[in-house]
């Protein structure tokens, strides 16, 4: 009899402590519908420069692989990823500033030059086919400094004794900054692609 009742107590509060997680489920969704109807009305609004313009930061500029391919890393224009046998490590562009050198002057300027392309996409929005060209020069421009800065610090055949660079980004830059710079005739001046 005991045992009977202990299991319709334990049925009973298991219903109402789903039922207060329904609520509460309900309440959070309507929050993240929200939200998320937020961020789809953000996304529709973007450009194909912005999105091109922004896939440039996650694009990896640079494949290292290691003597006797025992290392595998990427380089990313705002920080670089290194792999061994034994670690896995996650370098920021930050703790390259130690050693002041022409190539990283570059760097830092290709990147800076990629980031005001970014945010010069994002803030003209009145006149949509100079906002195209404009992103897609400075694009182009960011690619060759990042060119440059590889072959500084590289040299002309991209390789060193205990490694091998693979510059697969930079022709992908170029290939995407030449489309975008093209597509700016397809844009009529209130941004709606003709």
């Amino acid at each position: 009899m005991f045992l009977i009742t202990f299991h319709i107590h334990i049925l009973i509060d298991g219903v109402i402590n789903f039922n207060n997680y329904y609520l509460t489920v309900i309440h959070f969704g309507e929050k993240m519908g929200f939200v998320l109807s937020c961020f789809r009305t953000f996304v529709r609004n973007l450009r194909n420069d912005q999105i091109l313009a922004v896939l440039m930061l996650i694009i990896p500029v640079n494949i290292f692989i290691g003597a006797r391919f025992n290392g595998l890393g990427a380089q990313l224009p705002l920080f670089r990823t290194d792999g061994t046998n034994f670690v896995y490590s996650i370098i920021p562009i930050t703790e390259d500033l130690n050693f002041v050198t022409l190539w990283l002057v570059l760097w830092v300027f290709g990147v800076a030059i990629l980031i005001s392309g970014i945010l010069l996409s994002f803030l003209e929005q009145e006149n949509i086919r100079q906002s195209f060209r404009r992103t897609g020069i400075l694009l182009t421009v960011s690619g060759i400094f990042f060119l440059l800065s590889v072959m500084l610090q590289y040299n002309f055949k991209f390789s060193r004794q205990e490694i091998m660079i693979m510059p697969l980004g930079i022709p992908v830059m170029m290939l995407l900054s030449w489309w975008i710079y093209k597509d700016a005739n397809n844009q009529s001046q209130n941004g709606l692609t003709t």
